[in-house]
């Protein structure tokens, strides 16, 4: 049992030295920054390339982020930025990748496409702070009494 254990230990750490090359090659064209921690993997990258990167790095058989962990937003400067942790069932590695809204704009492409369990998590985004998500339309809310638009985590002005 220990054997098997360290086993894929150290099958998680060889993947990982290999993981940001795979990482940097995925997006094609698009402008990434790729950063490799002790226990996850950073990728900061415009809220628009999302969708194409988080699809190449789900359906790939050597990397396969299969799982969507949590989506967290925040807003800096007045500006949007989403946090997307995904995890590979495969590789036991974790991948937090940062969307940056471009300035002045609130909305975003669905993932639910992607990672179906988005759902709940970009309804929560939305009335707390928004965010529209395209292709996805939340007519009701799930947190915050009906009705509700006042986005209670919204600012704004950043201060």
């Amino acid at each position: 049992m220990i054997e098997n254990i360290e086993q894929l230990y150290l099958k998680g750490i060889l993947a990982k030295v290999l993981l940001e090359e795979k990482i940097s090659k995925v997006p094609s064209g698009r402008k990434v920054e790729v950063k490799v921690l002790e226990k996850r993997i950073d990728i900061k990258l415009d809220g628009r390339d999302l969708i194409d990167v988080l699809m190449k790095l789900r359906e790939s058989e050597k990397l396969s982020f299969d799982f969507l962990d949590c989506i967290i937003c925040y807003q800096e400067k007045g500006n949007f930025s989403l946090i997307y942790q995904i995890y590979s069932t495969e590789t036991w590695q974790t991948l937090s990748i940062k969307a940056v809204l471009p300035p002045g704009t609130s909305s975003i492409e669905s993932v639910t496409g992607i990672y179906p369990a988005a759902f709940l998590m970009e309804q929560e985004i939305f009335e707390l702070y928004g965010i529209n998500f395209e292709g996805v339309n939340y007519n009701a809310n799930l947190f915050l009494p009906q009705g509700d638009r006042n986005f209670p985590m919204r600012r704004d002005t950043d201060g």
